[in-house]
C-alpha cells in the first residue's frame, strides 16, 4: 500500500490522510455558530455569513455584502425572514421585501392615534370659538 502525501492548512505535507479532516472538525468547533438550518443539518460559522444568506435565501453575494453591511446580522436577517415568512416566500424580489422589513420601522399606530385626537380636539375648540358650533 502506498502512502499518500496530503497537503497541510499551513503549508507542509503529511502521509496521514485523515489529518485534514481533524483538524478541519477542529477548527469549526473553534468557531463561532452564526445560523443552523433546522431542515438539512447545516451549521454556518461566523466567517460564513454572506455565503449562508446566499445558500439559505437565494440572495445575489452583493445583495447578501448590501444587507450586512447596512450593520445587520444573520441572526436579524434570518428572523425577519422567519415572522414575514408568508410574504417573503411570493414575494417577486425578495431583496426589495428585505429592505422594508428590515430598513422601515414598524409605523407606531399608538402615537398616530393621540396625534390625531389631539388634532380632532384642537380643531374642535376652534370651531367652538369661532361660534361655529
Amino acid at each position: 500500500m502506498k502512502n499518500e502525501v496530503v497537503d497541510r492548512e499551513d503549508g507542509t505535507k503529511t502521509s496521514n490522510p485523515n489529518e485534514g479532516i481533524m483538524n478541519s472538525q477542529t477548527n469549526q468547533e473553534n468557531k463561532e455558530v452564526i445560523f443552523t438550518n433546522t431542515r438539512n443539518g447545516r451549521v454556518w460559522f461566523k466567517s460564513e455569513e454572506v455565503e449562508c444568506l446566499v445558500c439559505t435565501l437565494n440572495l445575489l453575494t452583493s445583495d447578501a455584502h448590501f444587507l450586512l453591511d447596512k450593520g445587520y446580522s444573520v441572526g436579524e436577517i434570518m428572523a425577519a425572514v422567519k415572522k414575514n415568512w408568508a410574504k417573503y416566500s411570493v414575494a417577486p424580489n425578495r431583496v426589495a421585501l428585505l429592505i422594508v422589513l428590515l430598513f422601515v420601522p414598524p409605523p407606531d399606530y399608538q402615537s398616530k392615534l393621540d396625534a390625531h385626537k389631539r388634532f380632532r380636539a384642537s380643531a374642535e375648540a376652534d370651531l367652538i370659538s369661532f361660534g361655529l358650533r
